[in-house]
């Protein structure tokens, strides 16, 4: 599996402050926007088009730039904020990706609950093998929810061993899997309820690849072999 590095373009520094000042000098001309008289939502102190805190800005990127509020896990100069099996992560850098080389698998050092994952990945150019022989690789979530990365493109395999599907569990909606070589993505979002430090199998997920959406929400068992348990916390 590859990934592809996230670098900031040199007019992002500027566009953040400018867009905040901005909005500021809006909101001062103009009058309230709010409502005092509408009705509470229910079970909420909120009222409809009332006051309530404004959200946050977010400048949301692009191509090869993360969102100025993201965690950047792999900027493709190294794997600092990754661990191997007992040490550092072992995968080989270069040219802006990483790139599984036989040293096993990888995990963050940071742990995180819910998340929304974005990743670009790419299987390998030269086709060997079929079904779950061919650029096979995954995501795990907790150590218990694995979005497969797999080159199912004209090619064949169960369906719930298939690209993005939740391995074991639940078959992708539809193919989309691009040719062998070409870069593709992954954006993942997963949300879980927790009772104390542990993860409850009362957890969803969803994904889409390459712009198109490709799984739902799991069901509660952990892994294709194991019988429903809880995790702990985890990347």
């Amino acid at each position: 599996m590859q990934l592809t590095p996230m670098t900031h373009a040199h007019f992002t520094s500027l566009a953040l402050p400018l867009t905040a000042i901005g909005m500021a000098l809006a909101l001062g001309l103009q009058d309230k926007v709010t409502y005092d008289d509408t009705p509470l939502l229910p079970d909420s102190e909120y009222r409809v088009h009332g006051e309530r805190p404004w959200p946050e800005v977010v400048q949301p990127g692009g191509p090869a730039v993360a969102p100025s509020d993201a965690t950047v896990l792999f900027d493709g100069a190294n794997l600092d904020a990754w661990e191997g099996n007992g040490g550092d992560a072992g995968w080989e850098v270069e040219n802006g990706y990483a790139q599984v080389n036989g040293k096993g698998d990888i995990r963050t050092r940071a742990e995180f609950g819910d998340i929304q994952l974005h990743l670009e990945f790419q299987t390998p150019s030269e086709v060997k093998g079929s079904s779950q022989g061919r650029g096979n690789s995954g995501i795990y979530f907790m150590g218990r929810y694995e979005v497969q990365i797999l080159d199912s493109f004209e090619n064949p395999s169960y369906p719930d061993g298939q690209c993005s599907a939740l391995y074991g569990q639940t078959p992708p909606l539809v193919n989309a899997c691009r040719a062998p070589g070409e870069w593709q993505t992954y954006d993942i979002l997963r949300a879980r309820t927790c009772s104390s430090q542990l993860a409850s199998p009362s957890s969803t997920m969803g994904s889409s690849r390459n712009g198109i959406r490709s799984t739902s929400e799991p069901r509660p068992i952990d892994g294709w072999v194991r019988t429903p348990r809880t995790h702990q916390r985890g990347p």
